[in-house]
């Protein structure tokens, strides 16, 4: 996992279309399941300077992206706390919008001893059924969120958004730039 502060050049650009545009609730094509308050079509020059300093700053011109803004307010409910992101490409990036010291992307080890997307089918099971139960899971690190920072790691790391149930609501509701890409 790699944390990089002042990721983009024009971080504005980012909040203040994060700040007006509209959530939907979006069904996933690679799991079926419903993920609410996503955006999907972020502009152009924001998504070209967020490929630039993959590029340059991470030395990786990132293929296949999938991108998408999610807001998390408090209190609602998610489909998977703990779980991988390895159905949608090799590595997760995401960028926050905010700064809150008890917010961020926790990383978690399951009671099993796995901390990464099991190939064994009955683990893998496991770890599913197990992924919205806190008492299966431990954090064994956290990237704090603070604005303009992106987190890259293998999308293969079993991770939680923090805090669990989201922050604020409107627009201080808990608000992070997702890709996932090969």
């Amino acid at each position: 996992m790699i944390e990089l502060e002042n990721f983009l050049d024009f971080p504005d650009r980012l909040i203040e279309f994060a700040s007006s545009c509209e959530w939907v609730d979006e069904v996933n094509p690679a799991d079926g399941v419903v993920y609410p308050r996503i955006q999907k079509n972020i502009p152009k020059e924001i998504l070209n300077d967020v490929f630039w300093n993959v590029a340059h700053k991470v030395g990786h011109i990132p293929k296949d992206p999938v991108t998408f803004l999610r807001q998390s307010p408090k209190g609602l409910p998610v489909p998977h706390k703990y779980h991988t992101d390895n159905s949608m490409g090799g590595y997760s990036m995401m960028i926050y919008l905010q700064d809150n010291s008890s917010a961020g992307t926790g990383f978690a080890r399951h009671e099993s001893g796995t901390y990464t997307a099991p190939l064994d089918e009955e683990l893998l099971r496991t770890t599913i059924d197990d992924c919205n139960d806190d008492s299966k899971w431990q954090l064994y690190k956290t990237a704090e969120m603070v604005q303009n920072k992106a987190v890259i790691f293998n999308s293969e790391l079993f991770h939680v958004a923090l805090p669990i149930g989201g922050f604020g609501n409107g627009t201080n509701a808990r608000t992070v730039f997702t890709c996932f890409f090969s």
